[in-house]
């Protein structure tokens, strides 16, 4: 079996962008199947050999592509701007994580989270602080902006520099995971 393979001609016609912009979920399962071997290998070669990070990276495409299907209909090379997604969703984490260092490094003895409940709440906050940094990064960040800071998911959104939707479903996650290991605290 040859690497190499002859490239379905449709992928770069604009037929299934058209499809895709119009919610067609079966273009985008194509789509990906056609290049999955090669944006996993870019995903992997951006993320230094790191697959778990290399699989982080095109699910994040993947989910900015569907999010953002109702703007490809003018895209004639799908597989480039899969590619192009696929780095500039690399790009931003490269940015997130720079901006995070840059706050640990001007502020080194500040702890990672200061969360206080209502002074009637029975949850202790070093128990809230431990249920919270149980969460992955970006969940974390959602629920603290959404509850301590009051952000409408919009806000939140321009914020982390990501799909509103996003926001809205990492807060669902986040606040799963919390019940889930409240629930299995208090057994």
């Amino acid at each position: 079996m040859s690497y190499y393979r002859v490239r379905d001609p449709t992928m770069n016609s604009g037929d299934r962008a058209i499809r895709l912009a119009s919610g067609d979920k079966v273009a985008l399962r194509e789509i990906y199947q056609e290049c999955k071997r090669e944006l996993f290998l870019f995903a992997r070669t951006l993320a230094n050999g790191n697959s778990a990070d290399a699989e982080d990276l095109l699910q994040e495409s993947l989910l900015r592509v569907w999010e953002a299907r109702r703007y490809l209909a003018g895209v004639r090379d799908v597989r480039a701007y899969l590619f192009t997604t696929l780095r500039n969703v690399f790009l931003n984490s490269v940015r997130r994580e720079s901006r995070e260092a840059r706050r640990r490094a001007e502020h080194p003895n500040m702890p990672g989270l200061i969360i206080q409940g209502p002074p009637d709440d029975p949850v202790a906050p070093e128990e809230l602080n431990k249920a919270l940094k149980s969460l992955p990064e970006e969940q974390k960040q959602v629920v603290v902006l959404k509850i301590w800071g009051e952000l409408t998911f919009a806000e939140i959104a321009s914020v982390l520099d990501v799909p509103e939707k996003t926001a809205a479903s990492r807060y669902r996650y986040g606040l799963l995971k919390l019940k889930n290991l409240w629930e299995t605290t208090r057994e």
